[in-house]
């Protein structure tokens, strides 16, 4: 993988899934932190971690003070929660 691609992964916070086939990668996001979480649900940060203090959102706890929210999970919990129609 170029070095470019991996700065840029970095840059997105998240932790990737990269599998190949032949010449094609397939880059996947599988977890991600509370910044880029809150990013996606366009929410803020402080809203994520309010949702986790209250055990309403899916986490994993990674040592004393860093989480890491598994998309499947997310999405899960996303489509619990939806109001009308989609």
């Amino acid at each position: 993988m170029p070095i470019k691609a991996l700065i840029v992964l970095h840059q997105l916070n998240a932790v990737f899934s990269v599998t190949t086939k032949g010449q094609e990668m397939k880059i996947e996001p599988k977890y991600l932190k509370t910044a880029s979480l809150a990013k996606m649900l366009n929410v803020s940060p402080r809203f994520v971690r309010q949702l986790v203090a209250d055990g309403r959102l899916p986490y994993i706890r990674i040592g004393a003070r860093s989480i890491l929210f598994d998309l499947d999970q997310v999405q899960n919990w996303i489509d619990d929660h939806r109001i009308g129609a989609a």
